[in-house]
């Protein structure tokens, strides 16, 4: 995986203020059905609300693994979903990092549409007892990420198989392939 700072984007016209002039904080994540989308997503949507905020606010642009790769969805591993502790990842990046952009750590927003929605309602559930963000706002999803049962397992074990580890138990599959996407 990527460092956190190299999974987003952040636009800010300030630099490190005093704490007490210090800007609020965006956090969005887009959206893609967690299968696709990216931080240079085309098709998102705050770049024309950045522009309209003219620098009263720190914009980060989350990214996360997608697809196989962030939500592999694999038999045996139907609890483990990369591209959430990246998320996660980058809100804690944010809270240490976001002061050196002219931002305040203690106000973070979470901004989600659709899939991105759906992940800053979890974050919400999973992230009670340490939260970070003090508002979460999601657009579009619920936070329903289980699979219906007529597709589970429909990407993972076919693409495990591309490369030669079909047979193999889900959890050595899932490094198979995290280890062949590695290569140059």
């Amino acid at each position: 995986m990527a460092p956190p700072s190299t999974l987003l984007k952040s636009h800010s016209s300030s630099k490190e203020r005093p704490q007490e002039q210090a800007l609020p904080e965006i956090l969005y994540i887009p959206g893609g059905g967690f299968t696709s989308g990216s931080a240079n997503w085309i098709a998102k949507f705050p770049d024309q609300w950045i522009q309209k905020t003219q620098g009263q606010v720190v914009f980060v642009m989350n990214g996360y693994r997608v697809n196989v790769f962030g939500f592999p969805n694999a038999i045996g591993l139907t609890d483990q979903k990369p591209g959430l502790l990246d998320q996660i990842k980058t809100v804690e990046w944010a809270r240490d990092k976001i002061a050196a952009f002219g931002g305040n750590p203690k106000r973070i927003t979470l901004w989600g549409q659709p899939a991105g929605g759906a992940s800053s309602n979890v974050y919400g559930d999973a992230c009670l007892e340490d939260a970070i963000v003090s508002i979460l706002i999601s657009d579009s999803e619920s936070a329903n990420l289980r699979s219906s049962p007529e597709i589970q397992h429909s990407n993972f074990t076919p693409l495990a198989s591309l490369v030669g580890c079909g047979d193999l138990e889900a959890k050595l599959e899932l490094s198979k392939i995290i280890e062949s996407s590695l290569r140059p």
